[in-house]
Parts: C-alpha cells; sequence; structure tokens
C-alpha cells in the first residue's frame, strides 16, 4: 500500500482546476491548492480546500512541491491542471520522482517531447488513427501554393505557442492569420476536416491498467475550451477509436490523466491531439459516474486492488458563465440557453454544496457585463 500525505492541485484561475478540487471534494476530501499566474482566486473559497498558495510562476508553484519534506516518508499526489504543469514536473522526473505521485512517462523529457503536435499525428497514425496531412513550418516558410483549402493552422507545440486555431479559406485569410503566431515557432497547417462535431475521449493510465469509461461529444466551445457538451459511455464509440487511443497512451509510457481530441466526419474519427493532464471535462465524466482524478488517487494507494468502475450514464455538460457569451454574441437564444442550462447536470460553478466560488464567479461576470454594455 503506497500512503499519500496530501493531495495538491496545481493550475491557474479556471474551471478545469475548480473542477478537480471539487472530483476529491466531493469524495469527502479535502486538498491543497496552488494557484500560479494570480494574487487571488475565487477558487479558494471552496469549502473543499484546506490551503491555498499564490506563486507568480508555474516554476515557483513546481519549487515549492521539490521542497516539501513528510517526516512520515509518504508522498504528495501533484494533479496537473495545464500543460505548462505537466512538462515542468517532466523536465524534473528524477528529483520528482522520489517526493511525489505525479503525471510522467517514466523518463525526463518525454511528456514535453511529445506534446509536439506533429510527433502526436506521427504516432497517432501508426497506432491507428486517421489523421489529416499536414505542413510543418515556420509562419514566414509556408508554402502557400502547398496548402489546401480551407485550412487548420494551428501551433505545433501548444505549450509554446498556445492554443488559438485559425480556419482559413484562402491564401489571403492564410497569410493574415500566419501573423498572429508567433514567429519564432513552428506551425501546423492542415487539412480542414468537415466535421459533425468533435469528442474527447477521456481516460487513465498507471501500471499497466489502461481504464476508458466514457468520451465528451462537444456542441460548443470557446477559444478551444469546451462550454456546452454531452457525456457519453465508451460503448457508442468505435472499438477501433478506443484501441488507437489505447495503444498511443502504451506507446508513450504515459502514466496518469489524459484526453485525446478527435473530429468525427462521417463513419471515421480524425486524431487532433492528446492532452497529457487533466482534461477540463473531466469533472463532467465525474458527474456522469466515473471520478478519474480520485480513482488516479486510489490505485496508487491500492495498486493491487482492482478499480471498481461503473457505468458512464449520458448527461449533458454546462460550464455556465463561458456558454452565456454564446447568448450575448446572439449564436444562441435566451430560451434555448436557459432550457439547456435547466436540464445540464452537470454544472461547473453552481453547486449546492460548494457555493461560494460561483456567487465570486458571478460578481465577475457582472462587472464584465457592465463594462460590455457600457461601450455600446
Amino acid at each position: 500500500m503506497n500512503h499519500i500525505s496530501k493531495t495538491i492541485i496545481i493550475g491557474t484561475n479556471h474551471h478545469n482546476t475548480l473542477g478537480m478540487v471539487r472530483s476529491f471534494g466531493e469524495e469527502g476530501q479535502k486538498v491543497v491548492l496552488y494557484i500560479y499566474g494570480a494574487h487571488s482566486s475565487y477558487i479558494a473559497s471552496s469549502v473543499y480546500v484546506e490551503s491555498v498558495s499564490y506563486f507568480a510562476t508555474v516554476s515557483e508553484a513546481i519549487d515549492a512541491v521539490a521542497l516539501y519534506e513528510d517526516r512520515s516518508g509518504k508522498k504528495q499526489l501533484v494533479i496537473a491542471c495545464s500543460d505548462e504543469v505537466s512538462s515542468l514536473m517532466d523536465s524534473r522526473y528524477e528529483e520528482m520522482i522520489a517526493k511525489c505521485y505525479f503525471f510522467n512517462a517514466g523518463e525526463a523529457g518525454r511528456i514535453t517531447s511529445f506534446m509536439d503536435k506533429q510527433k502526436q499525428l506521427n504516432l497517432a497514425k501508426d497506432c491507428g488513427f486517421s489523421v489529416p496531412s499536414s505542413i510543418d513550418a515556420f509562419p514566414k516558410d509556408v508554402n502557400f501554393k502547398a496548402v489546401n483549402y480551407p485550412c487548420f493552422v494551428k501551433p505545433r507545440a501548444s505549450i509554446y505557442g498556445g492554443k488559438k486555431i485559425s480556419v482559413c479559406h484562402s491564401q489571403e485569410e492564410l497569410k493574415d492569420a500566419l501573423t498572429q503566431y508567433n514567429p519564432e515557432y513552428n506551425v501546423l497547417v492542415q487539412d480542414y476536416i468537415r466535421k459533425e462535431y468533435e469528442i474527447v475521449i477521456l481516460g487513465l493510465s498507471i501500471g499497466d491498467k489502461i481504464l476508458i469509461p466514457g468520451f465528451i461529444q462537444k456542441h460548443r466551445e470557446e477559444r478551444g475550451g469546451t462550454t456546452y457538451s454531452t457525456v457519453r459511455p465508451i460503448s457508442e464509440l468505435n472499438k477501433k477509436v478506443v484501441e488507437a487511443c489505447r495503444q498511443m497512451v502504451m506507446n508513450i509510457d504515459y502514466q496518469g490523466l489524459w484526453g485525446i481530441e478527435c473530429i468525427k466526419q462521417g463513419n471515421d474519427y480524425f486524431f487532433l491531439e492528446i492532452n497529457m493532464r487533466n482534461d477540463a471535462t473531466t469533472y463532467a465524466m465525474k458527474v456522469a459516474g466515473v471520478n478519474l482524478p480520485y480513482l488516479f488517487q486510489q490505485m496508487i494507494e491500492h495498486p493491487n486492488r482492482d478499480p471498481n468502475i461503473k457505468l458512464v450514464r449520458t448527461i449533458s455538460s454546462m460550464v455556465e458563465f463561458n456558454d452565456f457569451n454564446f447568448v450575448l454574441k446572439r449564436k444562441v437564444g435566451l430560451f434555448k440557453w436557459t432550457d439547456e442550462f435547466k436540464g445540464a447536470e452537470c454544472k461547473y460553478f453552481h453547486s449546492n454544496a460548494d457555493p461560494k466560488p460561483c456567487k465570486l464567479m458571478k460578481a465577475d461576470y457582472i462587472k464584465f457585463l457592465r463594462k460590455r454594455i457600457l461601450k455600446f
């Protein structure tokens, strides 16, 4: 049996971090919260937070993990809520593995190397995924004549270039889009896949066990983040896709929570990327019946015990304040949105058991709305 001294959630002021706090809190546990890039956080008001520390940078947060010593010899559990946290923990693998349990791939730098999206595409194809063709180059070196239009443009490595994705229908649009990317980092220009919708397949790998209980069908997203979706059991997904996920995680030798994003087109699913960290949609899976972060903790503490996996229920999920922006932009009608809000079993902010984070976020959102209205 492996004893864990405490669970540390490291992230930014984002509902991903709040979802992780509640994933453990709703199982009767309190967590230690590390927030970087801010001096305060609505998440800190959660009844499930035992203590909170603020750091200017992610590096300082990781340093605090490294400095912690438990006299009993117990290790900490660290949950990464961003690529930056996963990458930095990964780069300090030899140092950290003696101090804590965290998402890793068995050696320093391996997770970070697989954050390269071209490397991901190559591996995904080898594992049985369909993948879009792509051009890999610095923004200034893209050969416009070799591009098939319309196309997707995104950073080759989101940890350096961000998560911005552009859709371009012509050479002129592509030229304009490329000026918005950091010229020092490669971009991928990919064939545009006319999608029915996108999905995120969520899973957990630990030791030789790989658990894939369900997937998220996206309905709306804002700046790369899912705001309204449906959670579905994995039995509804093509078995070929599930096996490709399993093979990909095994080939990376990844240990931890993960999410694989795909585009559905007809009967096929095209690979987009793998996130080697907690995905923001993981909390919705928890509400649907399978708490992957908590399972990760329990499987570390009891490695010889078979995990008790329940069936995932089909539910809808909403990141309320983020998703309401679609009403403001007149992309969704108010009455339609209200019905969807009422029907969403998973709400990322509203919680009767943990109301303060929502109240604080609501106050900030009202301030945002007032500023928006005054501009008009």
